[in-house]
């Protein structure tokens, strides 16, 4: 019997051992500035939390558990920030200085400094990530907060008698980030690609070959401004007048106008644009693993060749238009 009760005081020694926090759980809300200048490594650091219910510890004869609190970071980690020009996917990892708030072992419950706990410092780092790889249905909304509880150690048995519980007791800090950051979009720069003149007879040998169009007004480029994407973007070409895959001459039916020539385009030199009910396949323009913050220029470059598409052929100008539309997913 004499082992049987020092088994039990021991139990009952580690069940008086914990903390519980004065007047219950405490929440605060965080909006510290989160800007996103980067496609990964956006960090913010969140401390001085302003709680104001005491923690209150004890272990006994420092024959029980630590008085800790545990630091509980979100099981979500992807998160969704609603841009006016597109939704931007983020994931984030988490981390604390210190990794778990400690307080000095008591005889007695006693009242412990809520310093400690206010001047942790939290570390959140944000990535962001392609929307391609299917996080959208996983992602939470960033506006609605991140949670990050501190926890103290459940207390048992005899230790959560007289208002000693501590039981759904946790400082909580809501993190309601504001954010700052520009969201990259592309455009396309309007301009005039020349062909070089070409001979009747080699129209009607079929010997016109592809030949690199050349600007002569404009820059004819994609511009994508600085910021972060959660997308890749695309391209496609459209044209309202077009039979097959050629672009017809606005000048077919005028005076000095070549008649029946017109153009196919090519972005390779040797395969022709191919169109279905005027409008062509899309292209790549910027992938997801190629976006920087920076702004981007990319460059178009065609090449065309003059095709025959009936029967009045004469020496003239030829001329056709093509509408070149960006897209994202």
């Amino acid at each position: 019997m004499k082992y049987l009760f020092f088994l039990i005081a021991l139990i009952s020694f580690g069940a008086s051992s914990h903390c519980y926090i004065s007047n219950g759980a405490e929440t605060y809300v965080s909006g510290d500035e989160l800007k996103l200048n980067n496609m990964k490594g956006n960090v913010v650091n969140i401390s001085n939390f302003k709680f104001t219910h005491k923690p209150i510890c004890r272990n006994l004869f420092d024959m029980g558990g630590e008085t800790v609190f545990s630091i509980e970071f979100p099981r979500e980690t992807y998160y969704v920030y609603h841009a006016d020009a597109g939704d931007i996917y983020l994931r984030a990892t988490f981390s604390s200085d210190p990794a778990h708030i400690l307080y000095d072992k008591k005889n007695s419950f006693t009242e412990m400094d809520i310093g400690k706990i206010n001047k942790a410092e939290i570390t959140l780092t944000f990535d962001v990530v392609s929307k391609a790889t299917g996080v959208s249905q996983n992602a939470k909304n960033i506006n609605e907060g991140i949670q990050i509880d501190f926890i103290p150690e459940k207390c048992f048995s005899t230790g959560c008698l007289f208002g000693h519980d501590n039981t759904n007791h946790y400082y909580r800090v809501t993190y309601i980030p504001q954010i700052t950051q520009m969201t990259k979009t592309c455009r396309f720069n309007d301009g005039v690609l020349t062909a070089p003149a070409v001979t009747i007879s080699d129209l009607n040998n079929n010997a016109s070959r592809y030949l690199k169009l050349e600007p002569t007004s404009g820059n004819v480029s994609f511009i994508c401004n600085k910021g972060l994407s959660s997308y890749s973007f695309k391209y496609h070409f459209e044209s309202e007048s077009i039979q097959g895959n050629i672009l017809k001459n606005e000048y077919e039916n005028e005076y000095g106008g070549a008649g029946d020539v017109g153009f196919e385009i090519s972005l390779n030199g040797s395969q022709a644009i191919n169109f279905s009910a005027g409008n062509s396949s899309s292209y790549d323009l910027l992938n997801f693993k190629d976006v920087t913050p920076e702004e981007q220029r990319v460059n178009l470059n065609l090449y065309g060749r003059y095709v025959v598409y009936g029967q009045n052929i004469r020496p003239g100008k030829v001329q056709s238009r093509v509408k070149v539309v960006t897209e994202y997913e």
